[in-house]
């Protein structure tokens, strides 16, 4: 059965697992010769990058170990040729049943292949699901390089010189000169990117952290994020901030006045209240308080954080096109075995046979 390139790298695709502290790996092509449609080159190939044993010569249980090794590391299904084949049928490659064959031969080597110089153009791979994921794991990994960080500014920055007309409190006006000198701190401790619009080219995700207003409030930050994918020439991803909107809880202070903050879409709100009878610390409920506000001012946020949270641009390709999912293969600690037992292949397949079984 014949299928597209481009089927054929998307089904691949699945095969990939990419942890955190992974890198892509980019490269001309391959540093190692790769194997062509022939059993020896093959087991010859897999046991040189995993250290496992591949056993008799041809595609058996021990090859089809190595191979699923090869593709996945030591949690993975494949334990005989069965399952191997099983694999490469649902991948699309017709293998001629169990047995180790031309069709076999001409899929693993074709797998090998496609793993070990892997290409396609960037939006091509933002469409596939697998290599999406992939790649905004390594846009949320170079973020988190850049965290945490933090902003500081005087609530004296955003709110007036002189209190709201509306307030007539004396004990608010006096204090004013303290409350506009009251610090404000904000810590963004992760950004994480959820989802891409490829049609806009736009990363979506959430941002979480901390805010400290003067000590009085303590309290968490959460917020939505949106940046520019920034492709360039089908191989540079420059991420970087559109919007970032962020917001707390709301918290009050309980005294003679009670002051009310919340930041809210990045703007300050804030809430003055006299209670007149026994305090009740919540403005709004019971009877009995004055109430000024809520007052918003504007902050300066989202400036600062799109200018000052900057992620490196993230090379794709040295070559245009050119990524590889995968940056070394690991070897088998335990059990590994020398390739003593493989000798040079010779035309004929049953004198090699003859020849590693000696």
């Amino acid at each position: 059965m014949k299928i597209s390139l481009t089927e054929e790298i998307n089904k691949i695709k699945r095969l990939y697992n990419f942890k955190k502290g992974d890198t892509l790996l980019v490269e001309q092509g391959p540093k190692t010769k790769l194997p062509g449609p022939n059993y020896y080159e093959i087991q010859s190939f897999l046991e040189k990058k995993t250290g496992i044993d591949t056993g008799e010569p041809g595609f058996g249980n021990e090859t089809s170990k190595a191979l699923g090794f090869y593709l996945f590391g030591d949690k993975n299904d494949i334990t005989d040729k069965k399952g191997m084949s099983e694999l490469l049928t649902s991948m699309g490659y017709d293998t001629g049943g169990e047995g180790f064959g031309e069709d076999y031969a001409t899929a693993v080597s074709d797998i090998i292949r496609k793993v070990e110089t892997n290409s396609m153009d960037v939006n091509k791979l933002l469409e596939n699901k697998a290599a999406n994921k992939i790649i905004r794991d390594i846009i949320n990994q170079s973020i988190s390089k850049r965290l945490p960080y933090t902003e500081k500014f005087k609530l004296g920055e955003v709110i007036e010189s002189t209190p709201p007309k509306d307030i007539d409190n004396d004990t608010v006006t006096s204090a004013w000169n303290k409350i506009r000198n009251i610090d404000m701190s904000y810590t963004i401790n992760q950004i994480v990117i959820t989802n891409y619009n490829n049609k806009k080219q736009i990363l979506k995700g959430y941002a979480i952290g901390k805010a400290n207003i003067g000590g009085l409030f303590k309290t968490d930050i959460t917020g939505s994020v949106i940046l520019d994918m920034g492709i360039t020439e089908n191989r540079y991803i420059t991420p970087t901030i559109k919007s970032i909107s962020l917001q707390t809880p709301y918290k009050h202070t309980d005294g003679l006045v009670d002051i009310g903050y919340q930041l809210l879409r990045n703007q300050i709100k804030l809430i003055f209240a006299m209670n007149l009878f026994p305090d009740i610390g919540i403005f709004g409920i019971g009877k009995g308080h004055t109430q000024w506000g809520p007052y918003y001012y504007n902050t300066p946020l989202q400036k600062i954080l799109i200018k000052h949270i900057k992620i490196p641009t993230i090379d794709i390709g040295e070559n245009k096109n050119q990524i590889k999912f995968r940056a070394t293969v690991p070897k088998k600690k335990k059990g590994a075995k020398s390739m003593s037992t493989l000798t040079k292949p010779t035309s004929n397949i049953m004198k090699h046979k003859i020849q590693k079984n000696k």
